[in-house]
């Protein structure tokens, strides 16, 4: 057991406080006493003022690097480094100084020399730092050599550099000193003054041989960088060292990436936990294969690592945590004592093959110390192999053609049953559980990536270049994670553009006739007041300068939605767009042609262009980024800035006029869940750009690819969807089964288009009726319980190349055929097919006749990422006028961007 005043130390842990001395205690305690600790880490305090042992890396003097009078909690600004204290002047860390660079400073590099070592002897040498944890990730640079802004970075989660380890389970041979201030008064420690919850780390920055003076240099620096826009503080404290390829951590936790194992292990001394949680934000973890304490190691199993009972309180793909039992069937509370882990206990616990091989490599591991409450992550490192690129759907240490072909396959399938990381397997790359177009364009990214820029293109030829340099793990996980769409948050269609830049391309710009919402009686806009205030020039405040008449509708919370109508002079096909204000804080709004059916835009919406003092302008007409917005009569549009407020455009659809002077009715709404606030202005209309429609003969259930234009359109991917299933895909003639710009291979065949990528390939549908590959269960679906039996069966019934037949069948079900009469969609990877102006191309009776005219029609171009919802027209008996509906899912892209700009998106 631990003294009585360790256990004092770490219960202020427990009030949500956290100090250098109750860390190091922690290590004090689990610092083994046997010979194999001996060669542990000896820690050498930063000194500007005693025992001097800082330098600056340019030579300039020291008190031009570190303002030794910056002791006060007042955030720095001057570029220095400063000692860092509290309110009541106590310091941090060892021997009670810490040193640091604030959030958007850009420190001097600083030498740290630790001197007294075996001259010609080899050292790993450590920086020792600190970061508050929770939502924090504080970071440091270190290296051996002087570059300045540039030296390999460490923070504590990982996200930004490499993760540093906790001190908590270090391997120290001599420990920290302590603080010397006694004002806290805890007995036999001089010290401990506590701030938040911070915690120490050390991170290797290299191995270096001492000089003939017996001396080594560690240089140590600040992140900076404005583009990050988060807090890069940096702490720091001094420098640790230890003789090459000693033991660093005592604690560790290990992942076999070939079969999965998790084991961890203590060399420390003995002390006892009462909870351990691993946890996947990726969901990578097999709750089926996990052999935990509870039932196994507890008073249920062997007893070997507690001699009471524990008992599973999650198991899932995300979390598998298990804790001692507190109460006893009569509800009388029992003591918890938790098991001993480490020499005298269990010094290894194998938790089974809990891991799922994908690329998302961020399992952690966190021990609950009996003693103290505190729960420590341990270190998890990953050995054997190396690890899975993102694309590499079948795990083959390849981003290939078999990648692609498993993608296909499972294309637009939903997966709500299964995680993150099993869903990569199944061919999605965005980690939105879905497959689906962004897919296809984020693939044909990594696969040139991996492969060399342009080798996509190749693949079809045989021709593949040797892989690039660029090491593709750098996009894995954490900056994987970050691309991928969250599930459960609002879509943020692309396509807002900024009234405030002048365009590029003024020959291609398309003119907007500005229409502003006028809410009073008799106005073209409904729905009022229903939670929205009408905004105007004269209180003070309002903004002065809104376009037309001063005016704006504002939104806040719960509102209902708001309809605005008002007709076009001539027939044609238009684009609609809808204007509105945000004042730099995320406003938004949320409009569309279908009520109930609106899309989400903000100024961080990709494709959102920044404002600047010289692009300012005012008067009329005004051309913007290719777009000239005019105002009716006398009602021009005058200004697009005014104080901290800028004026958008969303494109929201495309709508048909059939004759002169018909209406167009928009709708209007707040998305509270995004907060902030409304402010919507009006309506704009511009004749559309040249784009394909969808014609759908009612009658005998043709469809048909249109361009009615005058010039051509290029595309590479199609997608035909019905909510309610009225699309037949026996009928449908694609333009695979029509050998559409289809070339010959490198395949075994000599037929134009008979292997994958050989022109267009029709997307979804693997398996079929009768036997299902897979299918290890016999329910007639491949889902996560079949890999269960394979798992359970492998060695016997099964072997490892079932594995890779559920992967690639997972989802299937009976069914006969793979297509769906939900949607439809094919894609020409390589190539682009271009319609010619003024054409038709038939599709086959892909329509059910008795079913519900609710097509949707989207276009795209796979190499910039543009996917554009067009127009369905209706015609034969029963036929309905033209639909435009919604822009929605990921990835729509304003086409007349796409014309103007020439910008490649991913969607």
């Amino acid at each position: 057991m631990w003294s009585n005043h360790v256990i004092e130390q770490l219960k202020l842990l427990e009030r949500g406080r956290q100090s250098w001395q109750a860390v190091t205690l922690i290590s004090v305690a689990l610092v083994c006493a046997s010979n194999s600790q001996a060669q542990g880490l000896t820690y050498v305090d930063a000194d500007d003022f005693v025992n001097v042992n800082l330098s600056t890396s340019s030579g300039e003097p020291l008190g031009n690097a570190i303002d030794i009078f910056g002791t006060s909690t007042d955030n720095g600004g001057d570029g220095l480094w400063r000692i860092r204290g509290t309110a009541t002047g106590n310091m941090f860390g060892a021997s009670g100084i810490v040193y640091e660079a604030d959030p958007g400073e850009d420190v001097p590099e600083l030498i740290q020399t630790v001197s007294g070592l075996a001259s010609g002897t080899s050292y790993d040498m450590y920086a020792v730092w600190w970061s508050a944890t929770g939502g924090e990730n504080w970071n440091i640079r270190g290296a051996l050599t002087s570059n300045p802004n540039s030296n390999t970075l460490y923070d504590r989660t990982g996200g930004l550099g490499i993760p540093g380890s906790l001190a908590v389970f270090a391997n120290w041979q001599s420990l920290p000193g302590d603080n010397p201030d006694i004002e806290d008064g805890f007995p036999g420690v001089e010290g401990a003054t506590l701030e938040g919850n911070r915690v120490m780390l050390v991170s290797k920055v290299g191995t270096a041989i001492a000089d003939g003076s017996g001396e080594v240099q560690v240089f140590i620096d600040d992140l900076f960088d404005e583009s990050l826009g988060i807090a890069q503080r940096t702490w720091f404290d001094g420098v640790a060292y230890a003789p090459a390829g000693a033991t660093a951590n005592t604690v560790t936790a290990t992942i076999d990436r070939t079969t999965g194992n998790l084991t961890v292990s203590s060399m420390t001394s003995d002390f006892s936990i009462n909870a351990i949680n691993i946890a996947s934000g990726a969901g990578s973890l097999a709750s089926s294969e996990w052999s935990s304490i509870t039932g196994n190691l507890d008073s249920a199993g062997d007893s070997t690592f507690d001699g009471d009972a524990w008992e599973v309180t999650s198991s899932t793909s995300f979390s598998l945590a298990e804790s001692e039992v507190d109460r006893d069937p009569s509800e009388e509370v029992v003591l918890v004592d938790g098991g001993t882990f480490g020499p005298g206990g269990a010094s290894t616990i194998d938790f089974g093959n809990v891991w799922l091989a994908s690329p998302f490599e961020d399992v952690s591991v966190n021990l609950t110390l009996n003693d103290s409450g505190f729960s420590v992550p341990v270190t998890v490192e990953f050995t054997g192999g190396t690890q899975q690129a993102i694309g590499d759907y079948n795990a083959d240490g390849n981003i290939d053609v078999d990648d692609y072909g498993l993608m296909l396959g499972n294309l637009n399938r939903t997966f709500s049953d299964i995680s993150r990381a099993e869903a990569h397997g199944m061919g999605d790359i965005t980690g939105d559980l879905v497959t689906n177009f962004s897919d296809l364009v984020a693939f044909r990214d990594v696969y040139d990536t991996a492969n060399g820029a342009g080798s996509f293109a190749l693949i079809s030829s045989g021709v593949v270049p040797e892989p690039g340099c660029f090491a593709l793990l750098s996009m894995l996980a954490a900056g994987w994670l970050g691309f991928r769409c969250r599930r459960h948050a609002p879509v943020v269609a692309a396509g807002a553009l900024m009234l405030a830049l002048v365009a590029a391309a003024p020959e291609a710009s398309a003119q907007i006739t500005y229409v502003d919402a006028d809410e009073e009686a008799g106005g073209n806009t409904v729905g009022l007041p229903g939670g929205w205030v009408a905004r105007g020039a004269g209180a003070s405040t309002d903004a002065l300068n809104f376009a037309n008449e001063g005016g704006a509708l504002q939104g806040n919370g719960e509102v209902d939605e708001l309809a605005t109508t008002f007709s076009i002079p001539n027939a044609g096909f238009y684009q609609i767009y809808a204007f509105y204000w945000s004042d730099g804080g995320n406003w938004n709004i949320q409009a569309g042609l279908e009520s109930g059916a609106l899309t989400d835009f903000d100024q961080n919406t990709p494709g959102i262009l920044t404002v600047n003092e010289e692009t300012q302008m005012s008067g009329s007409p005004t051309e913007v980024l290719g777009l000239n917005v005019l105002g009716q009569g006398d009602d021009t549009f005058d200004d697009y800035v005014d104080g901290n407020r800028t004026i958008y455009a969303a494109s929201i659809g495309f709508a048909a006029v059939a004759s002169d002077n018909d209406t167009v009715t928009a709708y209007i709404d707040h998305n509270s869940d995004l907060g902030a606030r409304t402010w919507y202005d009006g309506l704009g209309y511009a004749v559309a750009p040249a784009i394909p429609t969808l014609e759908v003969n009612t009658s005998t259930g043709e469809i048909s690819i249109k361009n009615q234009f005058d010039v051509s359109v290029d595309m590479s991917y199609y997608e035909i969807t019905s909510a309610s299933g009225s699309l037949n895909p026996d009928g449908w003639n694609s333009l695979d089964d029509q050998n559409i710009d289809a070339i010959d291979g490198d395949d075994a065949g000599s037929v134009a288009g008979d292997s994958l990528l050989e022109g267009w390939d029709e997307a979804g549908g693997v398996g079929g009726g009768g036997d299902l590959d897979g299918d290890y269960n016999g329910d007639l679906t491949v889902d996560a319980a079949d890999y269960t039996v394979w798992r359970d069966g492998l060695g016997t019934t099964y072997v490892q190349e079932d594995y890779d037949t559920w992967r690639d069948n997972y989802g299937a079900t009976s069914n006969p055929g793979g297509l769906s009469p939900e949607i439809l969609n094919e894609v020409n990877l390589l190539n682009i097919t271009t319609l010619a102006a003024q054409s038709e191309t038939s599709l086959g009776t892909a329509f059910n006749t008795a079913g519900s005219q609710d097509l949707v029609f989207r276009y795209g171009n796979v190499e910039d990422g543009s996917l554009t919802t067009s127009l369905v027209t209706y015609v034969g008996e029963g036929g309905a006028a033209a639909t435009a509906p919604e822009p929605t899912g990921v990835a729509l892209l304003l086409s007349a961007l796409c014309v103007t700009l020439g910008r490649r998106r991913i969607c």
